[in-house]
């Protein structure tokens, strides 16, 4: 038992360690690779209170209506819930699970250019840190993780790495939640500088 406690104070020690630095430091050329397109909507930032999520956001080119799409993962499939006026909106039915809650925005009939995603884990750790679910695309956290190991590690088009980041300011953590993750191998996510899973 006292064993079991040590664990989970250790993790959630890390967490929190990792929290600190990855939350405040950002990377200009990875979140140009990752960030939705110029012609979208941006800077979600999301509250909760109770059982309830509101969510604000920047309004875009002179637009007043806009498109919410929601999710349980950060990379799962995401699926239309309102429409609203004005640059705000709270979900007054989210799903049960808090943590399964992930929200983009999109000026009314362009759901082909959705915001970059918001949620309680992004609102919290920052945009650095990954946290993936067992309903994400498998797929896509491979082409998230690898994406930001060919710019830490200086991946050249022969596949070897250089210097890469080793004195950057780029930090980012990859967590795990619990789940059964049998499709996904870890062959397929490469590591290198100051790139960290957790689970």
């Amino acid at each position: 038992m006292h064993s079991r406690r040590r664990v989970v104070a250790f993790m959630l020690a890390m967490v929190l360690t990792i929290s600190g630095f990855v939350g405040n430091t950002s990377f200009s050329g990875v979140e140009a690779v990752f960030a939705a397109t110029a012609n979208t909507v941006t800077n979600l930032r999301l509250e909760q209170s109770g059982n309830h999520f509101t969510i604000q956001w920047d309004k875009y080119n002179g637009n007043n209506t806009y498109d919410i799409y929601r999710a349980e993962s950060r990379y799962g499939n995401y699926q239309y819930v309102a429409t609203v006026d004005g640059t705000t909106w709270t979900d007054n039915n989210p799903n049960s699970v808090k943590y399964e809650n992930y929200y983009k925005v999109a000026v009314q009939g362009n759901n082909d250019t959705l915001s970059d995603p918001i949620s309680l884990e992004i609102e919290m750790f920052g945009e650095d840190m990954y946290v993936f679910s067992p309903k994400d695309d498998t797929e896509t956290v491979y082409q998230t993780i690898n994406k930001i190991y060919l710019h830490q590690g200086d991946v050249d088009g022969n596949g070897t790495s250089h210097s890469g980041q080793q004195f950057g300011e780029g930090r980012y953590a990859f967590a795990f939640k619990a789940g059964d993750y049998s499709n996904i191998s870890a062959n397929e996510m490469k590591m290198a500088y100051y790139m960290q899973v957790l689970g």
